[in-house]
């Protein structure tokens, strides 16, 4: 399954496009008005096209933005891509050079040759609940969050419908009756996560 959340998954290379599935400091001072800016060295370069902005789904290394918003990358060099905490890489997609992944879930852009196109894609992780399932003999409390900065959980608690539906989980839910709570991850540009399942018996 391409969208199942594994550390390493198969690569498939060809010719024209290759296909990769796994798995405090300063900030530089803005340029005085009249300064001139030095243009970073491109020579031996070649453009690599995102596909969209990734900037709150991975941390990309290797690659340098140019002022138009374009990135290159030198040539004979590698950039690093790994998705960030609570989200997990499935898909890079390149129609340049090679990707490859490790059992950490980065994957690696190499052997770039031409311009070309990166692709990347996403899923959330599933929602952590504060509270185990099983019996109770008292009320209790569950609180359901997401790791990953921006997402959304939703959840459900008539074993029917969708979570993704549901409702929005913002503070404790009252545990205080038999039920079945269903919950989801969201977020924006990544796959939803797998739907956790909790039963409590009272």
């Amino acid at each position: 399954n391409a969208d199942a959340d594994a550390n390493v998954l198969p690569v498939i290379e060809n010719p024209q496009e290759t296909e990769a599935v796994s798995g405090s400091e300063n900030e530089a001072a803005a340029p005085e008005v009249g300064e001139r800016v030095e243009e970073p060295d491109i020579t031996g370069a070649y453009v690599i096209e995102l596909a969209a902005d990734y900037s709150a789904l991975a941390e990309i290394q290797g690659l340098t933005e140019l002022p138009d918003g374009s990135y290159v990358i030198k040539e004979g060099a590698e950039a690093s891509i790994r998705a960030k905490e609570g989200l997990v890489l499935t898909h890079a997609i390149t129609t340049t050079g090679t990707c490859s992944s490790d059992n950490m879930g980065t994957i690696t852009l190499a052997n770039v040759d031409r311009d070309g196109r990166l692709t990347l894609r996403f899923k959330a992780k599933a929602p952590h609940a504060s509270l185990a399932p099983g019996s109770y003999d008292d009320e209790k409390y569950l609180s359901l969050s997401a790791e990953a900065d921006g997402a959304k959980v939703f959840y459900t608690t008539d074993n029917n419908s969708s979570p993704q539906s549901g409702k929005e989980a913002r503070g404790a839910l009252k545990i205080d009756r038999s039920m079945v709570v269903r919950a989801v991850t969201l977020m924006e540009g990544a796959a939803d996560s797998e739907v956790i399942e909790l039963i409590y018996v009272f």
